[in-house]
């Protein structure tokens, strides 16, 4: 019997994501009206490590302006 992880990521493997940054969480859309809240800590990976995590939102880097989360995690999962 698969774990209930293994049968969510079977189920979104493949599909587009776009990100949402609200008030108090981030939104995950699936499509086809699946949508997943995440109101703690998370992070894209890639296969050079870690590309982006939800707690990077408004930090300066070092950078002229805030990271905007959302455009870089759209532009990360984008295709």
């Amino acid at each position: 019997m698969k774990s209930p992880a293994a049968t969510l990521s079977a189920a979104l493997r493949g599909r587009q994501c776009h990100i949402t940054r609200r008030e108090a969480d981030w939104s995950f859309d699936f499509g086809e009206r699946l949508k997943l809240a995440a109101p703690v800590p998370w992070r894209v990976v890639t296969a050079d490590g870690i590309a982006h995590g939800g707690e990077d939102d408004g930090q300066w880097f070092g950078n002229t302006q805030p990271l905007d989360g959302e455009a870089r995690t759209n532009a990360l999962l984008k295709g």
